[in-house]
């Protein structure tokens, strides 16, 4: 069962995010985490998605990471823009995911 974390301060955001990984049954059942600070973010996930906002300044997880939002390329494995689809989505996690599972 994979396990997800999601960190975003923008309600709409999180709430985009949390639906979007309700929908994606290709997932199988997953534990879901939703995050209440950065440093709340545990390093046993299998994957984090933040929304970016002016506090993500540094990586302290492992993680596979999905940033939403203007990022740096360093703070996260894929970056997608803020006003991405949920077809964005879906591609980023499939290929974090994938790539985990066949290392």
């Amino acid at each position: 069962m994979p396990r997800v974390c999601v960190y975003a301060t923008d309600l709409e955001l999180r709430t985009w995010i949390v639906d979007e990984l309700s929908l994606m049954t290709w997932l199988g059942a997953l534990q879901l985490e939703i995050a209440s600070s950065l440093d709340a973010i545990g390093s046993d996930r299998d994957l984090v998605i933040i929304g970016v906002d002016s506090a993500l300044r540094a990586r302290t997880w492992r993680a596979p990471t999905i940033a939403i939002g203007a990022a740096d390329p360093a703070l996260a494995d894929r970056v997608l823009p803020p006003s991405s689809t949920s077809r964005q989505l879906k591609q980023a996690i499939r290929e974090l995911i994938m790539d985990r599972s066949a290392a």
